[in-house]
């Protein structure tokens, strides 16, 4: 089995093999801290004695998603959790010591040389975290959950202070009943509430027949410990949502209401300053009803969500509120070698809901997706199209968009496999009586890729990406660009784990005839002295941009250092010492900037 990834600064995915466990399992550990940006996509490949199966079905032409839900020390996942057979064995006898686990890490940095400093910043910054993880065995349907992480750094935002509440989840359950307080995920539908981490206090009863849910949660994320507890009234939404299921697990219906007052200024991560984010508040209603099927043993599906609201943008004013509609409509259809779904969506003008960060109105569009996998072929299409302005008001711009993209892939050898595909954009935006200046663009891609798997513990991937922008109305704007990219991994037992990439791209303007080079390596290793007990770790990137007139752009990053996992020779649950040290120079049209740092950090565990 192999991860295939792609994160931000390569074009294709990368592939690293997974390591086989005694127990059949596989698993893959990268450290994210080597990533550009804390987001990437993913996609699993296994060779079977039919070829290579990739999760999801569509492969590259439709990976997960994973993104950083903020920044910050993030929550150390638990290494005590147990298989799911463990879970519903009867538990075993408490042993000595603490009833619990917590969880304790820490970290600090100093700057030991830097050519450009930056006026008044502090010159040895601190971070650390504390971490309170509680999890007492399961006493028939009864169970109790928490979770809490404080985190402090001596360098905080502006706005900030230097102790925060990080994480907070406190969670009580009995049979079909949860009560849960703190950092809560709230999903109810589209258009009605939908985000993750807001802080609140929420009931649910589920026995996959009838279904409740209560819930009075922050709007939005708030500054440092005022979102724990009770949420303040300027940033806080009510909701509930009632549900039943009929014939069975084919049909479920559910309304929903939810109703707040919010003051976007009282938040954080706005990029706004707070005189413009709606200092007078908000106030808003939405209902919803919401209808999901699920037919023939999941193979045809439909889903479908009609919300009214009434909102009021900026309480300050004199315009009152306004009323407005959204809805879609969606099925989705899987049997066999077939997967096919199909959706449209409108949101009228005047529809905005209290419940949602950011929601995009005066818009419909329709997206359909296709797929065909057996044995060693796969087939895979997306198409969307969008269209702006559903209000046709004269004085606004209509924009609209269609784009099409389609993916082979095709396993030639059960350790080899080559994927192709294309994509096909247009955007055109008639002006109206707006003013505005018509635009237009027409974009073609395509790309290839081969991907090696040379025995169970090495890969190999390479891939090409060609495509062409076109403009009528700024034919300025006309170029090609031309991608390539090589990649693998190397996996030598316990010892050696090693993944280099380089890739090059090449744009030309078509008008002026322009060039523009960018070549980019980046590798991560580590060598182990002593089997997951000591080792030494690199992980370093360059990459270097010519632009015309003989400006270019040059960066480089080296981070390497020592892990120590005490707890191989020291019996004590999660112990490790960190001795890291990192060199960054950057040179940007004859600026340079370089800077020297070391960092060493502990975590452990009892």
């Amino acid at each position: 089995m192999a991860v295939f990834l792609r994160y931000k600064g390569i074009e294709e995915f990368q592939a690293r093999p997974m390591t086989k466990s005694e127990d059949g399992s596989y698993l893959l550990q990268f450290d994210t801290s080597a990533l550009p940006d804390l987001a990437f996509s993913y996609y699993l490949a296994a060779g079977t004695s039919a070829g290579i199966v990739t999760f999801p079905a569509s492969g590259a032409g439709g990976p997960f998603e994973v993104k950083a839900k903020e920044a910050g020390p993030a929550a150390e996942i638990p290494g005590d959790i147990p298989p799911p057979q463990e879970e519903v064995s009867p538990a075993a006898p408490p042993e000595p010591g603490l009833p619990f686990p917590i969880k304790l890490s820490g970290s600090g940095q100093a700057i030991l040389k830097e050519k450009v400093p930056v006026p008044g910043a502090e010159t040895y910054p601190a971070a650390g975290n504390i971490r309170v993880f509680i999890t007492p065995p399961q006493r028939g349907a009864f169970n109790i959950n928490f979770d809490s992480n404080f985190s402090y750094t001596s360098a905080p935002l502006t706005g900030n202070k230097p102790l925060d509440l990080s994480n907070m989840n406190a969670a009580l359950f009995l049979s079909n009943h949860t009560i849960r307080a703190g950092d809560i995920s709230l999903n109810e539908s589209d258009y009605s509430v939908q985000s993750l981490g807001r802080r609140g206090f929420e009931y649910s009863f589920d026995n996959q027949k009838a279904y409740l849910h209560a819930f009075t949660v922050n709007s939005q994320e708030v500054k440092g410990f005022k979102g724990f507890g009770l949420p303040q009234p300027q940033v806080s939404i009510l909701g509930g949502a009632a549900g039943y299921r009929i014939l069975g697990q084919a049909l479920f219906l559910k309304t929903l209401f939810v109703t707040g007052k919010d003051t976007p200024s009282q938040g954080v991560n706005l990029g706004l300053p707070e005189g413009l984010a709606s200092a007078g508040g908000r106030q808003g209603q939405v209902f919803a009803v919401i209808e999901e099927s699920r037919l023939w043993s999941d193979r045809l599906s439909f889903k479908a969500e009609f919300a009214r609201c009434r909102y009021d943008a900026d309480l300050s004013d004199q315009s009152g509120p306004v009323s407005g509609n959204a809805f879609l409509v969606g099925s989705g259809l899987s049997s066999g070698i077939l997967t096919a779904g199909l959706n449209y969506r409108f949101v009228d003008r005047d529809f905005n809901s209290i419940g949602l960060q950011t929601l995009a109105n005066n818009r419909s569009g329709w997206e359909a997706m296709i797929a065909l996998s057996q044995g060693i072929f796969s087939l895979s299409g997306s198409f969307m199209g969008q269209r702006d302005n559903v209000s046709d008001d004269p004085e606004s711009a209509t924009t609209s968009n269609l784009d099409g993209s389609f993916n082979l892939s095709l396993a030639v050898t059960p350790t080899a496999q080559i994927v192709v595909g294309a994509r096909l954009g247009k955007q055109e935006t008639d002006p109206g009586e707006s003013g505005a200046l018509a635009q237009d663009s027409a974009t073609h891609e395509f790309s290839g890729s081969l991907n090696l798997m040379i025995g169970q513990s090495s890969s190999v991937n390479l891939a090409v990406a060609s495509s062409r922008l076109e403009s009528q109305a700024a034919p300025e704007t006309d170029g090609s660009t031309m991608t390539f990219n090589l990649g693998g991994s190397l996996l030598a037992g316990q010892w050696l784990s090693l993944s280099p990439s380089l890739g090059f791209s090449q744009r030309r303007e078509k008008l002026t005839g322009r060039r523009f080079d960018t070549f980019n390596a980046m590798t991560a290793g580590e060598l182990f002295f002593w089997p997951r007990a000591w080792s030494m770790f690199l992980t370093a990137s360059f990459s270097r941009a010519d632009v015309p007139d003989g400006l270019a752009s040059t960066s480089l990053d080296l981070m390497g250092g020592l892990n120590l996992y005490l707890n191989q020779l020291i019996k004590v649950e999660g112990l490790l010492l960190s001795l890291k040290g990192s060199y960054r120079f950057m040179d940007m049209t004859g600026l340079e900037t370089t800077d020297w740092r070391a960092l060493a950090q502990c975590d452990f565990s009892f």
